[in-house]
């Protein structure tokens, strides 16, 4: 029997977003400081932030990658 952790299952929507959210975060794993690295990161932001109608949700979670992100890029992480 699987543990319960008291937390309400996620239902499909939120299922969707975080398998996206978690793709976006690996396919930007290893940051480049290159201009086509940031624009297409920001190019993907855009497009999963449309896809969800700026739910504040992916808002907050994209926000959490890039900021992630930049702490790799800057050596903090």
């Amino acid at each position: 029997m699987a543990e319960q952790s008291g937390l309400p299952p996620l239902d499909g929507r939120r299922r969707e977003i975080m398998a996206i959210i978690y793709r976006f975060r690996q396919k930007y794993q290893y940051p480049e400081n290159a201009q086509t690295y940031w624009d297409g990161l920001y190019q993907d932001v855009n497009n999963i932030s449309a896809k969800f109608g700026g739910d504040p949700f992916v808002a907050d979670m994209l926000a959490a990658c890039v900021c992630d992100i930049e702490r790799v890029m800057e050596g903090k992480a």
